[in-house]
């Protein structure tokens, strides 16, 4: 590379060192999406926010922007945000001019999460899934069905389940179509059939 821009260049300027790179532009077109359908606000709103104001430096919308951001682009580590944090286009798309969380934030975000929350969110997916018909449809099947995610590491509550041949998690989705209405974790030491409404 270095060599093809002194090729293009003809020895009159100083090879550039690449400045700030990212290969995640792709979360700007994410920020647009939720910005158009307000997931993470409405989710924000949805789960309230009992911390000591005087304590906080990221709002509950941002942590939110951010954990999905980087889940979306495949940064399903907590870890990862201990570099992430620092990448321009993250914090462009959460809309930030500073660091974003650290790891240990969002891990406490987290695991902060009460059955209550689950039940906040699922509603926000209800209200997304009702907005996004213009009129309500005739008939709508929902598909509930189970799938596995595999573990790797002393994960709490991973269980080695002997279909899928590792230890995992057994979470158990609800679709309509193409919606997912509600999708809640679950130990793969549960019946995959076994579920209930709440």
């Amino acid at each position: 590379m270095r060599l093809l821009w002194r090729l293009i260049t003809d020895h009159q300027e100083p090879c550039p060192d690449g400045g700030d790179l990212v290969s995640d532009g792709g979360v700007l077109l994410i920020k647009r999406v939720d910005e158009h359908l307000g997931l993470t606000r409405a989710a924000a709103m949805a789960l309230g926010d009992e911390r000591r104001s005087a304590s906080v430096q990221h709002s509950l919308h941002s942590l939110l922007a951010q954990r999905i951001d980087g889940l979306c682009l495949g940064w399903s580590d907590v870890c990862d945000h201990n570099v992430l944090r620092n990448d321009l286009v993250m914090q462009t798309a959460v809309g930030r001019a500073a660091p974003l969380a650290s790891a240990p934030t969002l891990s406490r975000l987290e695991t902060g999460a009460t059955p209550g929350h689950v039940t906040a969110l699922h509603e926000v997916l209800m209200q997304q899934f009702i907005a996004s018909h213009t009129k309500p449809p005739k008939e709508r099947v929902l598909d509930v069905d189970a799938t596995h995610v595999p573990l790797h590491g002393e994960q709490q509550r991973g269980h080695f389940h002997a279909d899928y041949d590792n230890y995992c998690y057994l979470p158990l989705y609800v679709f309509a179509g193409q919606d997912m209405l509600a999708c809640v974790l679950r130990p793969s030491d549960r019946d995959p059939a076994a579920w209930s409404a709440h």
